[in-house]
């Protein structure tokens, strides 16, 4: 009950903080000068702290097999938020002189791919030190097909993000030529995107988890227990 209680505390709060942030945005945003610092559309990516628990617990234990520490996940969170608020802040300036700010797609693309690029390293260092205290065995782990595995999540994942972001630019198309046509293609293209993402990540897991695990499969096993990763991706 106590911890059902702190996860309600800590949604509320994340929450009231989006809210807030939106807020200031409708009334700051008219008034940001050229290059000034949008302070406010940091408090919107409090919502993104728990993707601190993903990386780790998903793509670090993709990559190693390794479960991660609470002190890990605590960290990796902290982390994941100072990331996102700092793309959400970054602005740029134009040969012409112009200052431009990254929009939300734009800010996640970016934020995320800093998070794997910094963050997977950081993980893998963290998980070979805890493999050397533990003596463990790394012989026997195909760490090639750790890494086509992590490589898979990442595309049926995060990559799914660009494949809904093209049927919404060809939704947009179509609305200009036939709203029925568009309303009737919207949700068959959305429902074929991730039934191949579903039967992609289950032939992934039957190709480099599941048979490999067969005693009468004389190749390189992955490291942990990967099958509660398919709910999670």
């Amino acid at each position: 009950d106590s911890y059902l209680h702190a996860c309600c505390a800590i949604d509320n709060v994340v929450r009231g903080a989006m809210f807030v942030a939106s807020y200031l945005m409708t009334i700051l945003e008219g008034s940001l000068e050229a290059g000034g610092l949008p302070w406010w559309r940091g408090l919107t990516m409090v919502g993104t702290i728990p993707f601190g628990n993903v990386l780790p617990k998903l793509f670090g234990f993709a990559l190693t097999g390794v479960p991660p520490s609470r002190r890990v996940m605590q960290g990796f969170m902290v982390f994941v938020a100072f990331i996102f608020a700092g793309w959400s802040m970054a602005s740029f300036r134009s040969a012409e002189g112009s200052f431009y700010t990254f929009i939300f797609f734009s800010t996640c693309a970016l934020s995320t791919a800093t998070i794997l690029i910094v963050g997977l390293p950081i993980f893998v260092f963290w998980s070979c030190i805890q493999m050397k205290k533990q003596k463990a065995n790394s012989r026997n782990v195909s760490w090639k097909r750790h890494a086509v595995w992590l490589l898979w999540l990442v595309f049926a994942s995060l990559g799914s993000w660009f494949l809904m972001y093209g049927v919404a630019l060809v939704y947009l198309f179509l609305c200009l030529q036939n709203k029925f046509a568009a309303s009737s293609a919207l949700p068959i293209l959305a429902t074929l995107c991730e039934f191949a993402f579903l039967k992609g990540t289950r032939f992934v897991y039957r190709k480099l988890v599941s048979r490999p695990r067969n005693p009468r499969c004389d190749s390189a096993k992955l490291n942990g227990d990967q099958r509660r990763l398919l709910d999670m991706s």
